[in-house]
């Protein structure tokens, strides 16, 4: 069996049909996989906007199928930050990276 999700432009994400590909881009001050180089602690800045977008590109071009955009860090002892923060880490990035059709969608999860 194979589930799909729909995408733009009537386009159909097929799950089930191989194994994807996940790019994990991290939009905290904290990052473990760029220490917070990337984006600061929003993303307002659009030198900071612009290379977030550049490197979820590279991730799409790289092969990655789905794009994982968080922002809330999951490191041990982190402190949990408002969802209105976080919020404005990951809306303006993946906002943008939809309008440029990098992904389909994109929603966030907390971890309790």
């Amino acid at each position: 069996m194979c589930h799909v999700t729909p995408l733009s432009g009537g386009r159909m994400f097929r799950w089930g049909s191989k194994t994807h590909v996940m790019g994990i881009l991290n939009a905290t001050p904290d990052s473990f996989s760029d220490g917070g180089m990337l984006i600061g602690s929003c993303i307002s800045v659009p030198a900071d906007l612009t290379a977030a977008v550049s490197v979820a590109r590279g991730m799409v071009r790289d092969g990655a199928d789905i794009l994982d955009i968080g922002g809330q860090s999951t490191r041990p002892g982190a402190e949990r930050v408002p969802e209105q923060q976080e919020a404005g880490r990951v809306v303006p990035l993946i906002r943008c990276a939809v309008l440029q059709e990098q992904v389909a969608s994109g929603s966030g999860v907390r971890k309790e």
